[in-house]
């Protein structure tokens, strides 16, 4: 009877623990990563939202002593061969054409070497040092025009690694003229907060406003001015912008006929934390080694992994009971 009942028992096993390194293998294999979502198109329209400062996520550019970000949304053409940089040609441009001593002036320059430089000069007399950076290879910034300078034509000029030569703009000084400004009741925000903006002045040259947030390179908002030129209006910070991130959005005047009116520079915003939530990330852990029998990366070994075990072992009582019962009734 202790024959049969072994070998009962050794059959139930072999039937019960199959099963169970099955299950094992199906609830501690690694959940897939989920795809992350596709990035926005690079040809894609945006539709302007008058409450929002930003059209989508972004990579979110960390400044140092100088700020780079990314320019416009690019076109079919802009990727380079190898894909970490845009081909784009040599280009400079300035936020006016008019402009009055002491006025802060947006300045932009594509088509330079990624990781430079680029130096901005106003009548051979540096003005500032930008970085340049991102797949558009360009740099933006602002610059003071100097003080000293009298009525009439002068030269904003750049050089930069990457450019054959130097570019320059020039600009005329109208000292009676109303200098263009932008001024927001705060640039250390959080997501969801909402921020005063007032800008001008857009006469003679026009009346509608629009921004444009540099680390999306899309314009978002339209504002009329008023009679004098001048506009207000309040915009709420997207909840999706991350904290530690910065965001710059210049305000600019639509000329008809001209390219954009950039009211004095561009303003950076920087996210410091969601509202009511911390804002120390705090550091990150050692690595280290676990102990114990988890092998070859498995999950550690958990109560529901055992229940294949304890099933199996049930089976194989059963079964040595039913037939301990049946040899008792053969020799009765």
């Amino acid at each position: 009877m202790r024959k049969y009942l072994v070998v009962a028992i050794a059959a139930c096993f072999a039937l019960a623990v199959p099963g169970m390194a099955s299950a094992d293998e199906t609830d501690q294999s690694p959940t897939p990563p989920t795809p992350s979502a596709s990035p926005t198109s690079s040809t894609e329209t945006p539709t302007p939202d008058p409450s929002d400062p930003s059209a989508s996520p972004s990579g979110d550019p960390s400044p140092g002593d100088s700020t780079t970000y990314p320019t416009a949304t690019p076109s079919p053409t802009d990727d380079g061969a190898d894909g970490s940089a845009a081909a784009r040609e040599p280009g400079f441009w300035v936020g006016d054409s008019v402009v009055v001593p002491g006025q802060l002036l947006y300045v932009q320059g594509d088509g330079c070497k990624v990781g430079s430089k680029a130096t901005v000069y106003g009548d051979d007399v540096k003005l500032g040092s930008f970085g340049v950076g991102g797949r558009f290879r360009v740099f933006v910034g602002n610059v003071t025009v100097p003080k000293g300078w009298a009525a009439g034509e002068h030269t904003i000029s750049a050089t930069c690694p990457g450019w054959p030569k130097r570019l320059s703009e020039t600009v005329i000084v109208d000292p009676k003229a109303s200098a263009p400004f932008i001024e927001v009741s705060d640039t250390t925000v959080k997501p969801g907060q909402e921020v005063d903006v007032r800008g001008g002045t857009c006469l003679p040259r026009g009346t509608e406003v629009t921004a444009l947030d540099h680390s999306t390179g899309r314009e978002f908002g339209l504002w009329l001015t008023n009679e004098k030129g001048i506009f207000s209006t309040t915009i709420t910070i997207p909840e999706r912008w991350s904290p530690g991130s910065t965001h710059p959005v210049s305000f600019a005047c639509h000329i008809e006929g001209e390219g954009p009116l950039v009211l004095g520079g561009f303003v950076d915003f920087k996210v410091i934390g969601e509202p009511g939530g911390g804002q120390d990330p705090g550091d990150d852990g050692d690595d280290g080694k676990g102990e114990g029998d988890v092998q070859g990366g498995q999950l550690p070994f958990t109560g529901a992994a055992a229940l294949p075990l304890l099933l199996g072992v049930g089976a194989a009582l059963v079964a040595a009971g039913a037939l301990l019962l049946m040899v008792r009734r053969r020799r009765t």
